[in-house]
């Protein structure tokens, strides 16, 4: 129930299952808004699909019941802030041509504007070119990382402020745990099977590392495809295809080296999950990769993203950056990470923007 010195905000999600990386940030992020300041009232409104939370954790409304409530806020007069996650949700707001009324602030959260990916996905410009006006009549833009700051700019002729994911960047596991040798020769990728992510790359990488072995965790249409190419090339008893998982982190303790062959990362969650456990990234020289490796997580990139032979060469070399070698290279990224992600900086940032 919204008092009269009660401030609420509502984080508009078009998806939020499975839970990936942005819904969990938003998640996080209500959740800490709560509990710092009582007088803020948390909600989500999903627009289609399920929660990928306990919906008794926090307010939540789903379907058509969240579109009604959306639309109650944004013509309400109440102390509201609207935070539109993503490119999707603000599609929703620009096809029903919801505004806000007064009282009313309205905050983009954007993380899938990306150059590369406009020019790649015809979809994606189609969606732009419906939501661009709830873009240019927000009162905040934030952005994941400079690279979607740098789109948004470009394309929208609009200012954002620049504000990383919440990521949670302790394992849960003792630092005597990270110390210890891991098996070696196991590369490790996680992302949704989808062209953009170019695990084609990898498992054609493979070929080219005896010995070794692949597993990926993730779902997508891209599924058949490297089916496909893993049968042609003998690697079925060297490639694991996982599925979606929920729980990464016994994944990570068992990987030699996090291989992203993305080309082209909003934020890159995976990439800081792995650098939690201390595990070596090999990378394309790509945004917004090139922004976290090496400067905040150990590991190298290439600027080379359809060599299979070369991305090969790449993961061998990452897999000697192991921690038990080069403790005071993870010591030095970490620091520089933990001032990065902060949560007590992310938190008093979203609070200048949503209060």
């Amino acid at each position: 129930m919204v008092g009269p010195t009660t401030r609420q905000i509502c984080f508009v999600l078009y998806r939020a299952s499975p839970l990936r990386g942005m819904e969990r940030s938003a998640v996080a992020l209500g959740r800490m808004l709560v509990e710092q300041d009582p007088n803020v009232d948390v909600e989500f409104l999903i627009i289609r699909g399920p929660a990928g939370w306990d919906e008794s954790s926090v307010t939540t409304h789903t379907g058509y019941q969240a579109v009604r409530r959306l639309r109650a806020i944004l013509e309400g007069d109440a102390r509201s802030t609207v935070v539109v996650v993503g490119l999707w949700a603000a599609t929703i707001l620009g096809a029903a041509r919801l505004r806000p009324g007064r009282g009313v602030k309205l905050v983009m959260w954007e993380h899938s504007l990306l150059d590369g990916r406009l020019k790649a996905d015809p979809k994606l410009r189609r969606m732009l070119l419906i939501a661009r006006s709830v873009y240019r009549q927000a009162d905040e833009v934030v952005s994941v990382s400079r690279s979607v700051h740098r789109t948004v700019k470009t394309l929208l002729d609009v200012d954002s402020r620049v504000i990383p994911n919440i990521v949670d960047i302790n394992c849960g596991y003792d630092s005597e745990c990270l110390k210890l040798p891991r098996p070696s020769r196991t590369i490790l990728a996680v992302g949704a099977l989808a062209a953009v992510k170019n695990h084609i790359l990898l498992v054609r990488a493979l070929a080219f590392l005896p010995g070794w072995r692949l597993r990926i965790a993730g779902e997508g249409p891209e599924r058949s495809r490297l089916v496909n190419e893993i049968r042609d090339r003998a690697l079925a008893d060297r490639v694991e295809l996982l599925g979606e998982i929920h729980d990464t982190s016994v994944l990570y303790r068992d990987a030699s080296v996090l291989a992203c062959p993305s080309l082209n990362e909003t934020f890159g969650l995976a990439l800081f999950e792995a650098a939690s456990w201390r595990v070596p990234v090999a990378a394309l020289d790509v945004a917004a990769v090139n922004e976290a490796v090496p400067e905040l997580i150990v590991g190298r990139v290439l600027n080379e993203p359809f060599d299979p032979s070369r991305f090969a060469e790449l993961i061998f070399e990452v897999s000697l950056l192991d921690a038990c070698s080069h403790s005071e290279l993870y010591t030095e990224a970490e620091a520089r990470r933990s001032a990065y992600l902060s949560r007590e900086g992310i938190l008093a940032a979203w609070r200048e923007v949503a209060l």
